[in-house]
């Protein structure tokens, strides 16, 4: 699907790749919080490697000079321990000049100049059954297009460069690539097979399936960072948030508790308040206990917009950053703290 509006441009000339490379690491430099000594596994065997770890991020990194003298970028979920052996995760390889469509990463800019780290979807590393088929099936996420300049090509944006959230996108795009291979291993394999939750809140669900005309790139790579936060501070809160492959978060009115489905909005004008407005209404309408509809955006509404929207059910909550975290200062007006909630009295023998 080309998606012209928010199609980007690869980056080949070596000493942009360079300058691109040193603006993605200096993104996730402020996060980490140690290294560690480990061997890295790979399906053709192990080597020793210091990693990088963000207990933040739930994430390492590595960096190995090649032969021919690219450099690789590995990432992995495990938390490392000293000598222990770590599985690769996903590798965000860019080539040091040029392009390869065998290598997995690629920089991209867009019309307005802002740069992205985009994959294009080879995450195999020698596991069964995993392909780009399987990612682009699977991997719920940010979409564009790329335009290679012999070719265009759909893929995943991992993050975008200088976004005060870039952190919280890389891991959140490898966090979603452990899942997507957890799920691939175990439905072949299911005798390991962990059933997955009806309800609750998954990190795989995070995010859309393909590419989109009419939204900003940039503001899109926020999104999956906001519903994040946002499922973390009802959590903090007493709730229990939960979402689905339909829409952005949920809760549950099951015993007794208020139900509510909240529509993340990352930017635009009023053009675009309305339509997510009308989204959410819609996935509202799908819902038998008349849940209050909750529309999140990154400004407090105009009276008129505040009016327009409550007159049609749909309550508004504006959220705001404090260096690269999101936060909702209004949020206890809709949803206040819970008390703890009592454990059930064991029964008697």
């Amino acid at each position: 699907m080309l998606n012209s509006q928010n199609m980007l441009k690869i980056i080949t000339d070596r000493r942009l790749v360079a300058r691109c490379r040193g603006r993605f690491l200096a993104g996730l430099r402020p996060f980490w919080d140690r290294r560690v000594p480990v061997c890295i596994g790979h399906p053709g065997g192990r080597f020793p490697a210091r990693v990088h770890w963000s207990e933040r991020l739930g994430l390492w990194m590595c960096h190995r000079r090649t032969e021919e003298g690219q450099i690789w970028t590995l990432l992995g979920t495990e938390r490392p321990e000293e000598g222990a052996v770590v599985s690769i995760t996903c590798e965000l390889n860019v080539p040091a000049e040029g392009r390869d469509r065998r290598v997995g990463a690629a920089f991209g800019r867009d019309a307005r100049g802002r740069v992205f780290l985009v994959h294009r979807g080879r995450l195999g590393g020698g596991q069964r059954g995993m392909g780009k088929k399987i990612f682009l099936e699977r991997f719920r996420g940010v979409w564009t297009d790329l335009d290679e300049g012999d070719g265009v090509a759909e893929v995943a944006v991992v993050c975008c460069l200088g976004s005060r959230s870039l952190a919280d996108q890389v891991s959140l795009f490898v966090h979603k690539v452990a899942a997507v291979k957890a799920e691939v291993r175990d439905e072949r394999s299911p005798q390991l097979a962990i059933p997955l939750e009806a309800g609750g809140f998954q990190i795989r669900r995070i995010g859309g399936s393909g590419a989109e005309e009419g939204f900003d790139l940039a503001g899109r790579c926020d999104h999956g960072p906001l519903v994040l936060a946002l499922a973390g501070a009802l959590r903090g809160r007493g709730y229990r948030p939960a979402n689905d492959d339909g829409g952005d978060l949920y809760l549950s009115s099951a015993g007794g508790d208020k139900g509510a489905v909240f529509r993340v909005v990352t930017g635009g004008g009023g053009d675009t308040v309305r339509r997510e407005a009308a989204l959410l209404l819609w996935e509202g309408a799908g819902r038998t206990d008349h849940p209050l509809l909750v529309l999140v955006l990154p400004r407090s509404p105009t009276p008129e917009e505040a009016a327009e929207l409550r007159a049609r059910g749909i309550e508004t909550l504006a959220y705001g950053w404090e260096g690269s975290d999101a936060v909702f200062p209004q949020l206890d007006d809709l949803f206040p703290p819970r008390p703890p909630r009592e454990a059930s009295p064991k029964k008697k023998r």
